[in-house]
């Protein structure tokens, strides 16, 4: 109860591990939960404009185009009218053998075992 009273306290503090990381790249997972007004769980954001580029680039009818809305106003957007941004995801640790080949592991701590091989 204490880590929920404060991790979903935009005011709590300058800087939080939220000891969490999702389950895919796509941006919107942590997105939306932390800038969209119905959900805004950790800002507490409520700007009608941070949701319409929100939605612009959720709709937006192709990646490239999606790639280019989150670039070149999404972000900037977010930067510049929230007091708290996502800095990175953490993992505390990944390990494995000198044997195994093909596992890749994303920035957002995503392991991808499809081309997974023991050599």
């Amino acid at each position: 109860a204490a880590w929920n009273d404060r991790y979903y306290n935009p005011n709590a503090g300058h800087m939080i591990d939220g000891g969490w990381c999702t389950d895919t790249p796509d941006p919107d997972i942590q997105l939306w939960l932390m800038y969209y007004s119905k959900i805004g769980l950790v800002t507490g954001a409520n700007d009608p404009e941070l949701d319409a580029v929100l939605l612009k680039e959720r709709n937006a009818p192709t990646i490239e185009i999606r790639r280019k809305v989150l670039q070149t106003e999404a972000l900037p957007l977010i930067a510049q009218k929230m007091p708290n941004l996502v800095l990175f995801n953490s993992r505390m640790l990944h390990a494995m053998t000198g044997k195994l080949k093909g596992v890749s592991i994303t920035a957002a701590s995503q392991v991808d075992f499809t081309k997974a091989s023991i050599g």
